[in-house]
């Protein structure tokens, strides 16, 4: 294995990365990484290679350059501006591209953290740098997608009841076309009313109930239409 080959792979190997969800414990892990400059101002991205990236930029990425970083075991820099190097020994994915510069970022939050303190001490910024992990059990999980399926059925519902009482689409679109439930809902509605119309042709040229159900009887709306034509 010659030395770019060894590079390429120290490269990806680099400090394994800590931010992903512990699946075993059954607790969602959510990294935050915040940096506080003298002036005040606060970065806190919901990402945090994003918080990372826009604190290098808030420095400056020449002065970060100039302090010649490089990462701790394979050696590569933590900033580089020659993308054809980037893609010639590591994988694209574990460069960041940003304004013309290239930041490593296949690095866990902890490491991210270290870094910056070291650019801070050096150019004696006086960054305050701090780490935050928040977690979220699968139950916690579990009850918000419960509440999301619930607040969709009653949407559903409140929609159903107006169409029924005489509304039309286009009249309900003008209601309600910017929640979020409603286009799906109306999909779901012209999807059914086109089952029906088809159901009732065929059934008004003469095919019983029977014979229809052993061609749609796993469509999902053809036993509503089944129902309705036996409850009259």
């Amino acid at each position: 294995m010659d030395l770019e080959e060894l590079k390429a792979k120290l490269a990806n190997w680099e400090i394994p990365n800590a931010d992903k969800s512990e699946k075993s414990t059954g607790k969602t892990s959510k990294h935050c990484l915040s940096v506080t400059f003298p002036d005040g101002e606060v970065i806190c991205e919901n990402k945090v290679i994003n918080t990372f990236i826009k604190t290098i930029e808030k420095i400056g990425f020449n002065e970060v350059m100039s302090l010649g970083l490089t990462l701790p075991v394979s050696g590569v820099p933590l900033i580089d501006t020659k993308p054809q190097e980037v893609k010639r020994v590591h994988n694209d994915k574990v460069y960041k591209e940003y304004g013309g510069y290239f930041i490593f970022g296949n690095t866990n939050t902890d490491v991210k953290k270290n870094q910056l303190k070291e650019i801070s001490n050096r150019l004696n910024l006086g960054l305050i740098i701090e780490h935050n992990v928040t977690q979220a059990t699968n139950s916690d999980n579990m009850a918000k997608k419960i509440k999301k399926s619930h607040d969709k059925q009653e949407d559903f519902n409140q929609y159903e009841q107006l169409f029924k009482n005489g509304n039309d689409l286009t009249f309900l679109e003008t209601l309600f076309g910017d929640k979020p439930y409603f286009q799906q809902w109306k999909q779901e509605k012209i999807k059914q009313q086109k089952d029906f119309d088809k159901y009732e042709q065929l059934f008004n040229n003469g095919n019983d109930l029977t014979f229809l159900e052993t061609l749609f009887g796993n469509e999902p709306y053809f036993v509503q239409w089944k129902n309705s034509k036996i409850n009259g």
